[in-house]
């Protein structure tokens, strides 16, 4: 392709401080606006000069321009570029090094069938048509609205599988919790089409691409046991449940009950609007019993404390998600503290940690859902139910200080 422009030579921050120029790239190598993520009217306004593309839009429109080129010289001589959610131009050279510019890569003989573009199975694909196909498998499969719409959101990366060498620079481009949400997504995608193509195996290819390129699934922060860093943890949710008061009594209560219950948010939700019809006092203890048992999750019931019962029995209203996480931002803005990092989830987190010092491991699963059924029927009757709660009382009144 020839250009009047020298590709090589120009960086992203070039791209960036010249509104005039990312314009011209883009209509001079045709490139799709839904591939770097811009409108029709912010494209107006590149031409006018109105505004400026930012720095990740601008890096990945000159690394498509350079995949269409076949351009790689620029690797060694472009100028230094900051950083984008920790990726270094090291490390896009190790992937750009890593696959060849044809979206194959250099395997072994055997994995040979999977690492040819001519062979890759997405690039055969109608993916619009599939995309659409798997929209409503997400849509009938999964029961949990949420869990449905995550996958649903996350469904427009699926075009990036027509192109190995994309799909690898994007997702080490994205932040960590981003990439998890889009690698599960392209992985479900995978099991579908598995299921309707018995031929091929998009699975396997996927693993491959992804052992490749050195990407993992994410583990998740492990939950505080240590006593010195538990305290901390305990001390910031204690507070912020005490700020929830200031803003709105009936989600103050939601929170303390997540706190007490150590349910999943969903869970909690669910259990809250339905208390009167799934409370139950069997000789003073307080339980809510749910007996819910998924494909991967399961709570069979939970422990509050008798203030928090006579509280809730007092009331007749309904919590809602939405609200529910709004009501968290704005309390962890008002104490000064990120909403992204202070989750809901916390309250599970700190619940098992303040159990953990009273009971072993194998009774805080149990009540939060992660035994196996053997235990749970072992300690599933009043008396272990009365010795279960004497010791979650003197965890939560000890540590917590609830009346």
């Amino acid at each position: 392709m020839k250009s009047d422009i020298d590709i090589d030579r120009i960086s992203a921050i070039d791209i960036c401080e010249n509104p005039t120029l990312a314009y011209k790239l883009i209509k001079q190598y045709k490139i799709k606006l839904s591939d770097i993520g811009i409108s029709d009217r912010m494209l107006r306004y590149l031409k006018n000069s109105e505004r400026k593309l930012s720095f990740e839009k601008a890096r990945i429109l000159l690394d498509i321009i350079r995949l269409k080129t076949h351009s790689l010289s620029w690797i060694e001589h472009r100028p230094p570029e900051p950083e984008i959610h920790g990726l270094n131009d090291e490390a896009v050279e190790s992937v750009i090094g890593t696959i060849n510019v044809s979206g194959s890569y250099p395997l072994s003989s055997t994995d040979v069938e999977f690492a040819s573009s001519s062979l890759n199975p997405f690039a055969v694909l109608d993916l619009e048509k599939e995309i659409e196909g798997f929209i409503a498998y997400v849509k009938h499969k999964y029961r949990n609205k949420r869990t449905a719409q995550d996958y649903l959101y996350y469904a427009k990366y699926l075009t990036l599988l027509r192109d190995p060498m994309m799909l690898a620079i994007s997702l080490f481009r994205m932040s960590e919790g981003l990439r998890r949400h889009v690698i599960k997504c392209i992985s479900v995608f995978c099991k579908y089409l598995d299921i309707k193509y018995t031929d091929k195996n998009y699975t396997e290819f996927f693993r491959l691409f992804r052992y490749r390129t050195g990407l993992k699934w994410e583990k998740g922060e492990p939950i505080k046991t240590l006593a010195d860093l538990a305290e901390n943890y305990i001390d910031i949710y204690r507070r912020l449940l005490d700020r929830s008061k200031s803003i709105d009594y009936i989600y103050h209560l939601f929170y303390r009950f997540m706190l007490e219950s150590g349910l999943r948010t969903s869970e909690a939700i669910e259990a809250f609007n339905n208390f009167k019809s799934l409370y139950r006092v069997f000789d003073s203890v307080h339980v809510i019993e749910l007996m819910q048992m998924r494909k991967t999750k399961r709570v069979y019931f939970a422990f509050i404390t008798p203030s928090l019962a006579e509280k809730m029995n007092r009331i007749s209203t309904t919590v809602y998600a939405k609200k529910v996480r709004l009501i968290w931002k704005k309390i962890c803005f008002l104490e000064n503290l990120d909403h992204r990092r202070y989750q809901l989830y916390g309250f599970r987190k700190v619940h098992a940690t303040i159990l953990r010092r009273y009971m072993d491991r194998e009774l805080v699963d149990l009540l939060q859902g992660r035994a196996p059924k053997t235990i749970f029927d072992k300690h599933y009757n009043v008396e272990s139910l009365k010795h279960l709660y004497a010791m979650y009382i003197r965890a939560f009144q000890e540590l917590i200080g609830v009346d």
